[in-house]
């Protein structure tokens, strides 16, 4: 659920739910680029990768779950179509990715680590 969520705020650019879906000291570790650790840099790096789509289309399937106690793992594939705002012109993507959740003391699951690579170079 956790993962669908993520999806719908990231197509709609609600970057203050996204980064409120990692817990103070979560991350986010994209490929060919450092750790984004703490809320901060995963905001700065959500605005700063969003801002320049004017539309943001996200496809999360073939998601495996586990649970054990308060972590979570989920594995999945991604395919995303974002179209930039000045030009019209689109970039594609589709990869996989692995999300290790936990579940904080007031019950809500956020996400701890998030990794993803894709299946193709990223052009650009």
């Amino acid at each position: 659920a956790l993962d669908q969520g993520f999806e719908a705020e990231l197509e709609a650019g609600n970057i203050a739910a996204l980064v409120a879906a990692h817990p103070e000291d979560g991350s986010r570790i994209p490929p060919d680029m450092p750790e984004m650790a703490g809320r901060e840099q995963v905001a700065a790096y959500l605005a700063s990768v969003l801002a320049p789509f004017s539309e943001r289309v996200l496809d999360l399937t073939d998601i495996v779950e586990m649970v054990d106690g308060d972590l979570g793992l989920t594995q999945g594939r991604y395919a995303f179509d974002y179209t930039f705002a000045e030009s019209g012109d689109h970039v594609a993507n589709q990869g996989k990715y692995i999300a290790i959740s936990k579940r904080g003391d007031d019950g809500c699951w956020r996400l701890h680590w998030v990794l993803w690579n894709g299946d193709t170079p990223q052009a650009g």
